[in-house]
């Protein structure tokens, strides 16, 4: 996988950080999904490569993202640093909202010779879930369906 999200890499624009990252996602088919992160001048344009890669899968292959040929099995992450990279949070949610927390993610430095292989449920342990969707990101498990009730507190403030 390190070499697929490496060919991935390459397709990457970033003329302003020239920090390149490639996304591979390998599908229960076989099939490989890849995703470069794309600069903006505006850093706040700027799209992960995760979510590039996320992004053409379901162009590419529209339907349920838990269709059984078309489910992600694996995610590859490069990135162009001497240790391995993780995703940002955005990324992380992103990803949770149509991979089961299970999913193997496989985090890579520069040239692939460190790594690190984690889940989904390990980058991400306090997430937000679903918003209604009960396809997105419902992986079956009902151990992270507790929902959370706040409970409300009298708050003051004084002058001194």
């Amino acid at each position: 996988m390190s070499k697929s999200a490496y060919k991935a890499q390459q397709k990457s624009y970033s003329p302003y950080s020239n920090f390149r990252v490639g996304c591979v996602l390998l599908l229960k088919n076989g099939t490989l999904v890849q995703g470069a992160n794309i600069e903006n001048a505006s850093y706040g344009a700027t799209i992960c490569a995760e979510r590039v890669a996320m992004c053409n899968k379901q162009i590419y292959f529209p339907g349920s993202q838990k269709e059984d040929d078309y489910e992600v099995t694996q995610v590859a992450i490069i990135g162009s640093s001497v240790d391995y990279i993780t995703p940002c949070g955005i990324c992380r949610q992103f990803l949770r909202e149509s991979l089961s927390l299970t999913t193997l993610i496989t985090l890579f430095n520069y040239d692939g010779t460190k790594y690190k292989v984690t889940s989904l449920e390990q980058l991400l342990p306090e997430r937000q879930e679903g918003g209604g969707n009960s396809e997105g990101g419902d992986d079956g498990d009902d151990d992270d369906d507790e929902k959370f009730t706040p409970k409300v507190i009298d708050l003051y403030f004084t002058d001194q």
